[in-house]
């Protein structure tokens, strides 16, 4: 019986390897030793029917396969010998009446206890083994190089269509058997892993290294190749070409290794090589040799010709892991092997080279290079990212198969299915080699970022062990390895990227500090542009635009650059020295930049650095807006971008607020554009910000309304019109809702009494009205606008008339005159006439005698109104010459500026009580309407920041401490400071510590906080 068994031949003719066994059921081990089957398998006699049953199986599995042989396999064989497209044809015809036939057999329903499937399997394995030796390891043998590419590439095509068809043949097989026991592949996967076993394995390395040899020098040739088609120059190699054929072989034997799972000597070999390759060629183009001299700059020239070199080689290595299908053998470690060598070995010297580097790029505007520069480091990063995604996915399956393991051991040890009739024998073991589903990646070389923690797992770069389902009652379960969770550790943003950020916010900063530089020469020649200077804003804006364009279509829109970017504009329109910027960033600098940018940007003039560029914004946006217009619209837009980089858009808001408050009280602005910038600051900043402008400009339109109704249906008001000729008209300002100083309201001054009638008169029709009741009117004169017809005599006869313009109280001391047309009056007259203070009178007289409308007389007798006895002097300090200039003072121009100068300036010295004002008879002047500028009274104070928005922060901040203390209930004096200051910066405004201190001490001197007693360092809530 044993040797009937043992020489059992298969489809070939050829006996059975000793180490295969013809039934993979758990309980033989081999073919005459037979195990119990079931509880009929109790005694003798049943054990000898068991092994009878098994002979007769093996007898009908035989004859069986003996036909499968002759009708399908011998016509299958023979065709891919002879090369016959017809083959599949052939097997075609006989291939469904053999399918049923070896189905029917296997599954004999006659008897409940037969299992031939095993038998099957055992027959699938050895006819795939017998052609191996018989056809495939005979035309290897005398292969080599090339040859061996070709020939292995053949031969590989061949045994794959032969498993496929055995494959299509046994299919029931592996869906009712194989299916049904866990951890076993499929048939077509041992059909692939048995040409790795019979062609690599039983020789060693003898065929597998030459194969891969051969690969490796078809890639290396492949490569060559490619640089030369590319222009390689002085640098570049020729050799011999790889043509289509050896191109398909190698293709082919790449699917072979992959397919087989012998892909680790494949990896190791092709990465060396990689390696050594890019690292030869990056030290060949760093050195120069060869490198191309651009318009007379072989430097700068030399970087630009590298960086376009390891472009066009990176996407050549795209396409070469295309054309062989080496992605799946390699996947993106050769690209990550590639970059490393290109990119990551010399990216530091390229960026910070002294001509050619990121520095010098900006400065010559180079910015077609520049991105060239950005697409390398940022294809760089994603490569690396690519390959550690796919290392951790690996991981991820590799610790899933170790669970499984575990688990299997575990419940072996608690005395599961052990190995019975009911479990197959585990396939034996193969050589080393790994499947696609449980291979682990190579790990690519060392990385900064990627860092391989051990070498099972090299994806994972931080472990944590967690114990699996042991059990102490099996050594072996307990010696197993635990289940390996992966924990990614991922850096923020790439270093290169990172270093190219600072050098363009360094780069920016710069820029702004000669802006800065500009400006203030400017300011040392004429002081009048301290509060409006166009051509700072306008420069600023080019510069924003420029950068901001490069950041979005040259560098990619990349957050690093993005926010580089911005915090250089708010280093710049927050008066921030370089300090920890440009510093930081000096080191990546050549040494020719790093003497720039080390200047502070702050003016030394006598704005405070706080206020000096949120005026500069709200001036720049009020002339745009006093004019209208499409174009000017979306100018104001751009210009209202800036306000993003404010850190105190508080006090942007309440400049804002004001230059909005003169547009319209002065009928000079535009709905339209009004309102399009109000939904700017909206959006940007929030419905909040810019509810008060909004608010302003609705209670405009209610006003517009009521002067309308008030003029044209309000009987006292008709009377009035008909009696005067005064166009007037009111705006009603709700209390707190305009940005109205307290000085304005409480500013004395005498209206003329047609004004004064008119005042009355609404102020009876408005409280009169529904909106009106129980409200109180207050006159704001400061804010007004008052518009005097001038007549003089002319030479001609005739007259000439002018329209002067200004606020109320400058044009009173000349309506002064008007009452009873006297030529001459003192200032005691004046100041009773007008009912202002003498400071604020003198301040008026010298504005109207600059402008040229009046003059002034110094008297020895005192009598007024100049009588022809008496007895004047004139003095020429006091007389204004009427040439062009003087005119021009007088020209129409910006009201916008109550702050142009100081009430202690030359222009507003103190009259004695001995000088008399006269208007002058022959004012001419080449304007028909004149303005003149308002200014500062004596209740202004000279302030930095107004007391409203002072007054704002300290409530703000004082809520801010009480929600914090009342949440916290007590809480360190650093620790509130800091929480504090943070939160005070979605409040649109970052305080001083100094400033957040004074709030702390106001709140604890009224007995909100108090000092802890223990710890006199903390602060204690007092409910």
């Amino acid at each position: 019986m044993s040797s009937r068994i043992t020489r059992s031949s298969s489809g070939g003719g050829v006996s059975s390897p000793p180490s295969l066994s013809f039934s993979e059921r758990a309980g033989v081990a081999g073919p005459l030793e037979a195990s119990p089957v079931g509880p009929r398998c109790a005694g003798g006699s049943n054990s000898t029917l068991a092994i009878r049953f098994q002979i007769q199986d093996k007898e009908q599995v035989d004859a069986l396969w003996e036909r499968v042989r002759i009708e399908v396999l011998d016509p299958l064989e023979a065709a891919l010998a002879n090369f016959d497209p017809r083959a599949t044809e052939v097997v075609r015809k006989k291939y469904y009446e053999v399918y049923s036939s070896v189905y029917h057999v296997v599954n004999d329903p006659n008897r409940d206890d037969l299992d031939r499937h095993p038998l099957i399997l055992t027959k699938h394995l050895e006819t795939l083994t017998s052609y191996l030796e018989r056809v495939t390891l005979p035309s290897l043998a005398a292969a080599h190089d090339g040859y061996l590419l070709r020939a292995v590439g053949e031969q590989w095509g061949r045994y794959v269509v032969l498993n496929n068809w055995l494959h299509k043949l046994l299919i029931f097989v592996e869906r009712s058997y194989l299916g049904r026991q866990p951890g076993k592949v499929g048939l077509k996967e041992r059909g692939l892993r048995q040409f790795s076993k019979v062609v690599f394995s039983r020789s060693g390395q003898g065929r597998l290294l030459p194969l891969v040899l051969a690969i490796d020098n078809v890639v290396t040739r492949w490569r060559s190749q490619g640089e030369g088609e590319n222009g390689g120059g002085a640098g570049g190699r020729t050799g011999p070409t790889v043509d289509a054929d050896e191109k398909e072989a190698c293709r082919a034997c790449v699917e072979l290794l992959v397919e087989t799972g012998v892909t680790m000597e494949l990896k190791d070999r092709l990465l060396a090589s990689a390696r050594k390759y890019f690292a030869g060629r990056a030290a060949l183009w760093m050195g120069g040799l060869g490198g191309p001299e651009e318009g007379g700059r072989e430097d700068a020239g030399r970087v630009g010709w590298y960086m376009r070199r390891v472009e066009t080689a990176l996407l050549h290595e795209e396409g070469l892991l295309r054309e062989f299908d080496l992605s799946r053998a390699l996947g993106e470690e050769s690209l990550v092997v590639a970059v490393q060598e290109l990119v990551q070995a010399h990216g530091e010297s390229v960026v910070t080279r002294e001509v050619g580097g990121c520095a010098w790029l900006l400065r010559q505007r180079r910015y077609e290079e520049l991105g060239l520069m950005y697409r390398l480091f940022r294809r760089e990063m994603l490569t690396v990212a690519a390959a550690q995604a796919a290392a951790s996915a690996a991981a991820a399956v590799a610790v899933k198969e170790m669970s499984a393991q575990a688990a299997a051991a575990a419940a072996a040890a608690l005395g599961g299915p052990s190995q019975g009739h009911d479990t197959p024998p585990s396939t034996p073991p193969s050589v080393s080699y790994r499947s696609r589903t449980s291979s682990t990646p190579h790990a690519p070389p060392p990385h900064p970022s990627f860092s391989p923690a051990s070498p099972e797992l090299a994806s994972l770069s931080t472990l944590s062990l967690t114990p699996g389902p042991l059990t102490p009652a099996d050594p072996s379960a307990s010696a197993s390895p635990p289940s390996l969770v992966p924990t990614h550790s991922s850096s923020s943003e790439h270093p290169l990227l990172d270093r190219m950020g600072v050098i363009l916010e360094a780069h920016v900063i710069s820029l702004g500090e000669a802006l800065q530089e500009d400006r203030n020469a400017r300011l040392a020649k004429d002081r009048r542009l301290e509060a409006h200077d166009p051509l700072y804003i306008e420069a600023l804006l080019e510069m924003h635009a420029e950068y901001v364009e490069l950041t979005t279509s040259v560098l990619g829109a990349h957050r690093v650059f993005k926010s580089r970017l911005h915090a250089a504009f708010v280093a710049i329109l927050n008066d921030q020295t370089s300090k920890t910027t440009a510093s930081s960033a000096s080191r990546h600098l050549p040494r020719q930049a790093r003497t720039q940018g080390s200047r502070p940007l702050r003016s030394n003039l006598s704005l405070r650095g706080q206020e000096e560029k949120p005026r500069l914004i709200t001036s720049a946006c009020d002339r745009l807006l006093r004019v209208g217009g499409t174009r000017e619209e979306a100018k104001v837009k751009e210009i209202l971008g800036l306000v993003l980089y404010l850190r105190d858009k508080d006090f942007f808001e309440g400049c804002y607020r004001t230059e909005l408050m003169r547009r319209l009280l002065a009928n000079r602005y535009e709905e339209g554009a009004e309102k399009s910038a109000i939904a700017r600051l909206r959006v940007e900043h929030g419905v909040h910000y810019a509810q008060h402008s909004q608010r302003m400009l609705n209670e405009t339109a209610t006003s517009k309304e009521l002067v309308h109704s008030f003029l044209h249906s309000y009987p006292p008001a008709l009377t009035l019109r008909r009696e005067s000729c005064v166009d007037f008209s009111v705006t009603v300002m709700a209390q707190g809702g305009w940005p109205v100083p307290a000085a304005f309201a409480q500013f004395s001054c005498r209206p003329p009494s047609v004004l004064v009638s008119y005042m009355e008169c609404f102020s009876s029709f408005y409280l009169g009205l529904d909106i009106g009741r129980g409200k109180k009117l207050d006159w704001v004169l400061r804010e007004g606008l008052l518009v005097v017809q001038a007549t003089y005599p002319s030479s001609s006869g005739g007259s000439r008339r002018f329209e002067v313009s200004s606020n109320p109280h400058m044009l009173l001391p000349l309506l002064a005159f008007s009452i009873d047309e006297s030529k001459s009056l003192s200032l005691a007259a004046l100041q009773e006439r007008t009912g202002m203070t003498k400071g604020n009178l003198d301040i008026v007289l010298g504005e109207l005698r600059k402008a040229g409308f009046l003059r002034m007389e110094t008297r020895k007798g005192g009598r007024e109104g100049g009588g022809e006895g008496a007895a004047t002097r004139a003095s020429s300090a006091f007389l204004v010459p009427r040439d062009e200039s003087s005119e021009q003072r007088a020209v129409p121009s910006s009201s916008s500026s109550s702050s142009s100068s100081s009430p202690s300036s030359s222009a507003s010295a103190s009259f004695s009580d001995t000088v008399y004002v006269s208007l002058i008879p022959d004012f001419r002047s080449k304007h028909k309407r004149l303005t003149i500028l308002p200014k500062k009274m004596e209740e202004d104070k000279e302030r930095g920041i107004s007391e409203d928005v002072i007054k704002d922060r300290t409530l703000k901040c004082q809520a801010i401490l009480v929600r914090v203390m009342k949440l916290k209930k007590c809480m360190a004096y650093r620790e509130l400071v800091v929480e504090v200051v943070r939160q005070c910066q979605h409040a649109h405004f970052t305080p001083d510590v100094s400033f957040v201190r004074r709030v702390v001490e106001g709140l604890i001197d009224t007995e909100y906080l108090r000092r802890a007693e223990e710890k006199r360092d903390w602060l204690e809530y007092i409910a």
